[in-house]
């Protein structure tokens, strides 16, 4: 009876054991969080006007898929807030749209050493003054409506769980945009609108993201 005993305990054990084992090797997905805060570039335009540079912030969350021991693949969702610098000196001064965005990041990272490791990607994304009535106008030049999309290239290291980057990214394509003018030269209250061409957008963020729960 005692052998039993000890027997049916060996074998719960060599269960738990076993189960244990196949759920920890089977965590293939990691959900993290991030932010970001970096250095918002635009290109000079070709018109009277130039967006000028700024900072941006931002926060987001990612859901990971581990591909092998040293590569993911992660596909996510981040809000990131532009704040456009105040050094203009325009007169009458422009009214400039709302440049910040939602986007879509789909992230390959791959470990290079043993807490250093490389990023690359695209993303799809949506600048939210696009949701102003109005603002937006419709002829030659182009709005923001709709996905756009960029490039991203990054790298970093780990600091225990804490993974600290340095990424670049910058949209597939140049866009033309309507900036609006807050009266005309002429001294009348009628907003006018000037068409800004090739605009791009270029940051450079520093990022930080923790893990919050990998299954």
């Amino acid at each position: 009876m005692k052998n039993k005993t000890k027997y049916l305990k060996a074998s719960i054990l060599l269960l738990f054991t076993i189960l244990f084992g196949t759920t920890q090797a089977q965590q293939k997905f990691e959900l993290t969080i991030n932010g970001n805060s970096g250095l918002y570039f635009a290109e000079k335009s070709v018109s009277f006007y130039n967006i000028p540079n700024g900072l941006q912030l931002g926060i987001g969350s990612q859901l990971y898929y581990y591909i092998n021991q040293k590569t993911k693949f992660g596909l996510g969702v981040n809000y990131n807030y532009v704040k456009l610098s105040d050094n203009q000196y325009y007169s009458p001064a422009p009214i400039w749209p709302s440049l910040n965005t939602i986007e879509t990041p789909f992230i390959l990272q791959r470990d290079i050493v043993k807490s250093w490791f490389v990023t690359a990607g695209i993303a799809g994304y949506w600048h939210t003054g696009s949701s102003k009535p109005g603002y937006w106008q419709n002829g030659s030049i182009k709005s923001l409506d709709g996905v756009l999309g960029k490039w991203e290239l990054g790298t970093g290291f780990r600091i225990k769980k804490l993974a600290v980057s340095l990424n670049y990214s910058q949209n597939f394509k140049n866009h033309d945009i309507w900036i609006k003018e807050e009266g005309s030269l002429t001294g009348t209250e009628d907003p006018r609108n000037y068409g800004v061409s090739e605009y791009k957008r270029r940051i450079l963020t520093l990022k930080l993201e923790y893990p919050l729960w990998k299954f």
